[in-house]
């Protein structure tokens, strides 16, 4: 920890890469959200038939995804 003090060029090349790690898991979260969102609206007609969703219980399981962008 010391040594990367005394040297900031060091420091400086694990920043970006920090950078570019966080970067790909949000953009693969985001990716995994949509492709979710996808498959419950192409299945809506199977959630109401197996589990007796109505159409406004459907509703608020798509409202559920819109607040996560809302929050990103």
């Amino acid at each position: 920890m010391a040594d990367q003090l005394q040297h900031p060029a060091v420091w400086s090349s694990t920043v970006p890469r920090r950078r570019w790690g966080i970067a790909w898991l949000l953009g693969f979260g985001v990716l995994v959200n949509y492709f979710d969102r996808v498959n419950l609206s192409v299945s809506k007609d199977a959630l109401h038939e197996a589990f007796g969703i109505s159409t406004v219980m459907f509703g608020y399981l798509l409202s559920a995804y819109n607040w996560t962008y809302a929050v990103l």
